[in-house]
């Protein structure tokens, strides 16, 4: 998390120009306990990319200057691109589960509807005094 001034030299901006789109609601934030901002670096580079060339961002997270090698980074995104393919078999798996579900409860629901439906033959009330 970054505070308000650490967030204005890693956006190139003032510290009042990421004040203002705080209390726009364009940036999200939260106050410590201090009172003081933190600002999350990704909410901050959703608003404002980052500036290139002299600041390097440090993260309390990473505790590094330098961002992770190519083959670090590419193990990151495989683990990222594996866990989401999890989370696809498993929504995959429940929506065939409610799919079961629903036909079920329609099989069901015609059941009982046939149950409560009147099967006689209808015959106007004249017809049923004569016979």
């Amino acid at each position: 998390m970054l505070s308000l001034r650490e967030a204005a030299d890693a956006a190139g901006t003032s510290k009042s120009t990421v004040l203002r789109a705080i209390q726009r609601g364009r940036l999200s934030a939260t106050r410590d306990d201090d009172g003081g901002w933190r600002i999350d670096p990704a909410e901050l580079h959703r608003v404002y990319p980052p500036r290139n060339g002299g600041g390097t961002m440090r993260t309390s997270a990473a505790g590094q200057d330098a961002p992770p090698s190519a083959p670090d980074a590419t193990a990151v995104l495989e683990a990222q691109i594996e866990a989401l393919r999890d989370v696809l078999r498993r929504a995959d798996q429940q929506l065939a589960d409610v799919r079961e579900d629903r036909d079920r409860w329609r099989v069901q629901a015609e059941q009982a509807t046939r149950l409560l439906t009147d099967q006689r033959e209808r015959r106007p009330w004249w017809r049923r005094l004569t016979g």
